[in-house]
């Protein structure tokens, strides 16, 4: 995650994604280009200058990566249109980002558009969504909680027939008829899963084939309101991790030639 215009893609980063002899892993990177100024502010041009520094370092950086703006906006609207953190102030923001990159010449950044897609604010969806001259990925971060999600596939498209909402998946499809989609964020808890383990089995790609604009599963390895860790001593932590190796094992996710990675 960054802020503002801190040097970007950091080293650090970058030297995790340089695996010899293995393909190169592709960077996500997320980013706010403000952590102060509102949405409206940074469209108007309030961050312009960070902006620039920004771009300046993204063009130092050798290959293709994914550029993340401003993530999971949905709790951060604010209803109010003078509040300046309206969806169609984001994606007023969104739109001044992106063009102000391109004109300062970055050609490698890959652009997300990241949302929560929880039910609760689907109402905001269409107001935050740029534009499709402005995203070239549609992202979301479903995670298996509380025993009610028992496969991956399960965990894709969330749907809500009490409300009449059809699951992200299949929102997002119907509305943005073609472009890649990924899990940006995905995870099992550990916490409130009696099995967490279980939710990681089966085969793949029998399980997407029903979600074929799924390219890109990153699953997020971090203790949050649960706890999603890969690398826990705990007999469930184990098992998890287990079933993840075996997980990532599975042919549909090693079918790219490792010298192969833009």
């Amino acid at each position: 995650y960054y802020t503002g215009a801190q040097k970007f893609p950091s080293s650090e980063a970058i030297a995790l994604s340089e695996r010899p002899g293995k393909q190169r892993s592709l960077l996500l990177i997320y980013w706010k280009p403000s952590k102060s100024l509102t949405w409206r502010q940074v469209a108007d041009g309030g961050a312009d200058s960070t902006i620039a520094t920004v771009a300046a370092n993204i063009k130092k950086y050798p290959h293709k990566f994914f550029l993340n703006i401003y993530h999971e906006p949905e709790d951060n609207v604010r209803p109010d249109p003078s509040s300046g953190m309206t969806p169609e102030d984001y994606a007023d923001m969104y739109r001044h980002v992106v063009t102000k990159l391109r004109g300062h010449g970055v050609t490698n950044a890959v652009y997300v558009w990241n949302v929560m897609g929880y039910s609760g604010w689907e109402k905001y969806l269409d107001g935050l969504y740029p534009g499709d001259a402005y995203v070239d990925w549609l992202a979301y971060d479903p995670y298996a909680k509380d025993n009610r999600f028992p496969t991956v596939a399960s965990v894709i498209n969330r749907s809500r027939s009490d409300i009449g909402w059809p699951g992200y998946y299949e929102w997002v499809t119907a509305k943005v008829p073609d472009k890649p989609i990924m899990l940006a964020e995905w995870g099992v808890d550990l916490k409130s899963n009696s099995d967490p383990a279980s939710v990681l089995r089966g085969d793949m790609a029998s399980q997407l084939a029903p979600y074929p604009r799924v390219k890109a599963l990153v699953y997020w390895n971090e203790h949050g309101v649960g706890n999603y860790r890969i690398d826990e001593t705990t007999s469930k932590g184990l098992a998890l991790g287990a079933a993840y190796r075996d997980l990532a094992a599975q042919p549909i996710f090693n079918t790219i030639d490792p010298t192969s990675a833009p």
